[in-house]
């Protein structure tokens, strides 16, 4: 994935604060770019009950977090970053309800018999 893209879902997982990631989700499984609801999140909800004016808030408070510094700083601490559309995302947590955005691993995922979330 594309780092630009990366970025866009972690700051998508910061504004949603850990609640319902189902419309996030949706969008991104179709249109295969979280950027796109940055650019284009507007006319993509129009369609949706998401009011016009809990997006503004959501979108201005994701734009404010700087996940280029949590890229970095999850790289000098040797976590990695796996993100929904990554490869490497864990296809039974794409099976759940709110599935998570990122998931920040520190070690080997693919080692792991089952997953602990913290947070």
């Amino acid at each position: 994935m594309e780092i630009k893209e990366k970025i866009y879902i972690l700051k998508l997982n910061y504004a949603l604060n850990y609640s319902n990631t189902d419309w996030v989700i949706d969008i991104i499984e179709k249109y295969k770019k979280p950027s796109v609801i940055f650019e284009n999140g507007r006319d993509i909800l129009s369609q949706t009950e998401l009011l016009s004016e809990r997006f503004d808030k959501f979108i201005d408070v994701a734009k404010e977090f700087d996940a280029e510094k949590e890229i970095a700083e999850c790289e000098k601490k040797k976590i990695k970053i796996i993100t929904y559309l990554d490869e490497d995302y864990p296809e039974s947590l794409k099976n759940i309800s709110n599935p998570p955005l990122a998931l920040y691993v520190y070690g080997d995922i693919k080692n792991v018999l089952s997953i602990s979330i913290v947070g």
